[in-house]
């Protein structure tokens, strides 16, 4: 088992260890141990040990230990930012972004866990049940695996760690076998701040076998997943038997819809910078432009401009918008994605539509029609524009509607009030309107429709995400 006890990993049982790699340059940065099933298994029983321990602990002695951490994240933002650049390749601009995230979520979710109140129901509200004194009070289910993926691995961890810490739970982590460093780290300075090691352990390896292994597993209370469909499917599936909380949020092809109204200078800049956050690689990015004909030519023109504008390269230089994506094999994959659209007719109009090492420079595909699969249930992550032009708006809500996914999405009109009928027509958990469906404060719900996956995250999800809630009656006790 692979914890982190005074900034020291203990190794795993398995010589065979995994090399992290920088998608840059390929150079091999660091390595971590590729846990064994006795890894797996050693940090199950461990941290159902440790949960009573742990839930015991009173919620404002919680409250201290995370909000402390999220000071110790803040301390070492630059180091942090500068090891997820590195593993990662995003840019250190967006690094650092996600760090802070990661510290606010941390002290958001210590101080909402010191109101999660239970409620006093009246008896008197039912015949027979007058002098009764009834209470609810919300408690932890126990173990909870929180397996995070390569894109976000920071403000994925915190989405789930801080609030299923702060109410009590314990937490296996698994993080993407790409990307484990900064969530070692970051775990670490959490183990320092007073978490106790046996309730936050991580085990890093393959991603399919261990997890396959702490999904069959009847220790496990609660999962929270962010992955592929496929493998979120997969997950679902195993967890069916033990009848336990499984919370997936899964793949995304967001529409964002243009009326002929739009503002167009408006349109791109957030067409552009949610498309090319985390270099392209992010669930809730638009990757479907529906463009109403009459100023399709516009927003066309206008975002061949801005693309021509935008500078890929070291992620280490602050001026370079875009890195690489998270490996060679990643870019290319989008490769045969582009060569698959343009051979169903689509037009490349920016870009040269080939890989190069983990490098994509950014595309836009003309010609878009709704018949092809990237205009339904083809994701593709990487910074990549198809353009769809549609003749009405319901023409693009049809489209949008289209796919099995239904994540996010946005609609682009000076007439808000059109907007917002247009968003109720569209299928998906959160409408963005003129902006970017990246919208995602912290406290509202995030998650999607279809197989976009199911539960919400979010601070207004914490008590019925992380906590199951009890009621306790006494019978006669009142005057």
């Amino acid at each position: 088992m692979q914890m982190l006890l005074g900034g020291e990993r203990r190794g795993s049982r398995a010589n065979a260890r995994i090399e992290i790699r920088n998608p840059s340059d390929g150079d091999v940065i660091d390595e971590v141990p590729n846990a064994s099933d006795e890894d797996v298994d050693d940090a199950l029983r461990t941290a159902v040990a440790a949960f009573p321990r742990w839930a015991a602990t009173p919620t404002h002695e919680r409250s201290e230990i995370l909000a402390r951490g999220a000071r110790r994240l803040l301390d070492e933002q630059e180091q942090l930012a500068t090891l997820l650049a590195r593993e990662n390749g995003k840019t250190l601009h967006h690094a650092r972004g996600e760090i802070a995230s990661a510290a606010r979520l941390f002290e958001k979710y210590a101080h909402e866990a010191l109101r999660l109140y239970g409620v006093n129901v009246p008896g008197d509200f039912e015949a027979g049940y007058e002098r009764d004194l009834i209470i609810t009070r919300r408690y932890p289910y126990g173990v909870m695996v929180a397996i995070t993926p390569f894109n976000f691995p920071v403000s994925l961890f915190s989405t789930k760690v801080a609030p299923a810490l702060a109410t009590g739970n314990v937490v296996i982590a698994k993080p993407s076998e790409e990307t484990p460093l900064s969530t070692l780290r970051i775990c670490e300075l959490l183990h320092e701040s007073g978490v106790p090691a046996e309730a936050l352990q991580v085990l890093t390896g393959g991603g399919r076998r261990i997890g396959q292994r702490l999904m069959a597993s009847p220790l496990v209370d609660l999962v929270s997943f962010t992955g592929s469909v496929e493998t979120g499917q997969q997950v679902a599936t195993q967890r069916a038997r033990s009848i336990t909380p499984t919370h997936l949020e899964l793949g995304g092809n967001d529409p964002m819809i243009v009326c002929a109204d739009a503002d167009i200078d408006l349109v791109i800049e957030h067409a552009w910078f949610g498309r090319t956050l985390e270099n392209g690689q992010c669930c809730a990015a638009s990757k479907r432009f529906i463009v109403e004909r009459a100023v399709s030519d516009d927003f066309e023109q206008a975002l061949v401009e801005r693309l021509a504008r935008t500078t890929c390269g070291d992620p280490f230089d602050e001026r370079v918008d875009l890195g690489p994506l998270i490996n060679p094999g990643a870019a290319r994959r989008t490769e045969e994605q582009v060569a698959s659209t343009l051979a169903e007719g689509a037009e490349l109009k920016v870009g040269s539509g080939k890989a190069h090492a983990a490098f994509f420079e950014p595309t836009m595909l003309v010609g878009v029609t709704a018949q092809m699969a990237i205009a339904r249930d083809l994701e593709v992550f990487a910074p990549v524009f198809p353009v769809l032009r549609v003749d009405s708006v319901d023409e693009a809500v049809a489209i949008a509607n289209a796919s099995t996914m239904a994540l996010h999405a946005s609609v682009f009109s000076r007439d808000v009030g059109k907007a917002i009928a247009v968003a109720h027509r569209i299928d998906g958990g959160l409408v963005a309107i003129n902006g970017t469906g990246l919208y995602k404060p912290d406290a509202i719900p995030f998650g999607g429709w279809k197989t976009s996956g199911s539960g919400r995250e979010g601070l207004l999800g914490m008590a019925s995400q992380y906590t199951q809630e009890k009621t306790i009656a006494v019978r006669n006790v009142l005057g």
